[in-house]
């Protein structure tokens, strides 16, 4: 079983030597709890005396019933022009919404949905969402959320300044959904009363995109960026010891818009991304994406995925003449972009990781102790226009990947069929990396403590090492080359 972190911001302030009450309330669809139903638990709080405020949903049972966080008013009894405005400056408590026991299922009927909005200013711009979500300090626990039926709903949608989900199972439910599974509003108005971009945390969660019928479906998460902002604020996406799988389309698509004024970063950590058949993470804008001890396997192998587009298992790629920073550690790529892949470079574009320049600004792009293995190509610099991009890739295996390891479009805006090094828009460093069996190996001579031969994995569920691997001790920092295998790194998530 996968070891499980709690965190609960009353125990940090008890552990502080404070004192702190919580006004807890309990559901139980059954009966003999204060409440049935999770929305007239959360309506009967106060939710302004300084007390946290704490739901317990004491059975697994589904409630279809809609739930307001936060306090919105539906759009159409809101006060145009202060409803925003004025729940910030409630300053309402932290509320905790969790399951005890069995995760209960929240599964609203999607012929009843209430519409919300957070424009202050645009009535008009509003939605329906199973959970419509706005404030500071929300937390959902140990719950399975599921998207109402019907093309015009989100599972969840709204803003906040702070919001984690803790061992929440997000499930859609039909193949053909036209709304996102989790949509983050863009206000400029939410983000500059609370002074900051929001942050949205995940820790061990599930993103499982297979429906009832069986069908791979959409589970994507979207942010469009914020708009037209005085002060550049950031976004912060964290997601720990989650597993993403059974998609049909890109599972996230996190943005910054315009680029010029918010950016986004995110860090992933010990995640685990699965059979999704599109891209698995699309990162536009500006900011700092990092992914540390993850493992990706079969994504980006759909029916539908052609070879010659920019389907990738994580695609960076420019937004207003931006194009974010890139760290990738200690994560294996197996087996991704290798559906009917090419050993021809000028016919297999797509790639595990899909990196496109920036008119302006292009972050670097930072790769080690990776493992690609089996993939089509591994790492692909996709740029017909030819802009600057820096990239340092180091302490990594590449081996068995069909159409290349490293490889890009030529100066004449073709692709690549040689050496990356020779490209003139391209300032690639690699050092210490092993390269075994891959359809392209180019000539890697110039560059420092290239190691080549067999990297002798001991199996493929792991990619740990044999004795005697000539990657082993070979690392820049005397370690492995490839992914770190140990109490760290990759090996946390085989505990699911």
């Amino acid at each position: 079983m996968k070891l499980k972190r709690f965190f609960c911001p009353i125990a940090l302030l008890l552990a502080a030597g404070l004192t702190v009450q919580a006004q807890t309330v309990t559901v139980n669809s059954s009966g003999g709890a204060d409440f049935t139903n999770i929305q007239a638990a959360i309506n009967s709080i106060n939710p302004t005396n300084g007390e946290p405020d704490i739901i317990e949903i004491q059975d697994g049972a589904t409630y279809n019933e809609q739930i307001v966080l936060g306090g919105l008013p539906p759009i159409e009894q809101a006060t145009i022009g202060s409803f925003i405005t004025d729940l910030v400056n409630q300053n309402r408590d932290p509320l905790i919404v969790r399951g005890v026991g069995a995760k209960p299922v929240i599964w609203p009927d999607s012929g009843n949905l209430v519409a919300y909005g957070v424009f202050e200013n645009d009535a008009g711009d509003n939605f329906n969402a199973g959970i419509a979500f706005f404030g500071d300090d929300i937390t959902l626990e140990n719950v399975e959320i599921r998207q109402p039926d019907g093309n015009s709903a989100y599972g969840l949608n709204g803003q906040a300044n702070k919001i984690t989900f803790k061992e929440v199972l997000f499930k859609p439910t039909t193949s053909d959904q036209a709304e996102d599974f989790f949509n983050v509003n863009n206000s400029d108005g939410v983000v500059t009363l609370f002074g900051n971009g929001g942050t949205y945390n995940f820790e061990d969660c599930v993103f499982d995109g297979e429906n009832e019928n069986g069908e791979k479906a959409n589970a994507k998460i979207y942010f469009h960026g914020i708009s037209d902002l005085s002060t550049p604020m950031t976004s912060v996406f964290n997601f720990d010891g989650c597993e993403f799988k059974n998609t049909n389309d890109e599972l996230t698509r996190l943005r910054a818009r315009p680029a010029s004024q918010g950016s986004i970063d995110i860090n992933m950590t010990n995640c685990r991304f699965v059979d999704n058949d599109a891209k698995a993470l699309y990162l536009q804008g500006n900011g700092v994406n990092t992914i540390d001890g993850c493992w990706f396997e079969n994504n980006t192998n759909g029916a539908d995925v052609n070879q010659t587009s920019d389907a990738s298992t994580i695609f960076v790629h420019e937004r207003d003449g931006h194009s974010p920073s890139l760290v990738v550690k200690n994560t294996v790529f197996a087996n991704n972009a290798s559906n009917n892949a090419s050993a021809n470079t000028v016919d297999g574009r797509y790639a595990v990781i899909l990196v496109q320049n920036g008119n302006d600004v292009s972050g670097d792009v930072t790769i080690d102790h990776c493992t690609f293995d089996g993939n089509g190509a591994a790492v692909r610099f996709f740029d017909p226009n030819l802009r600057d991009r820096k990239a340092t890739i180091t302490n990594t295996i590449f081996s068995n990947n069909v159409t290349a390891g490293i490889t890009g479009d030529g100066n004449d805006g073709t692709n690549l069929s040689y050496v990356p090094d020779s490209v003139e828009f391209l300032d690639i460093t690699i050092t210490n990396c092993l390269f075994f069996s891959n359809g392209l190996n180019f000539d890697v001579g110039a560059d420092s403590g290239t190691v080549t031969g067999d990297p002798m994995y001991v199996d493929t569920d792991t990619f740990a090492l044999s004795d005697g691997s000539p990657a082993s001790g070979a690392a820049t920092d005397g370690t492995n080359i490839g992914a770190v295998q140990g109490g760290t790194g990759v090996e946390g998530f085989m505990l699911y």
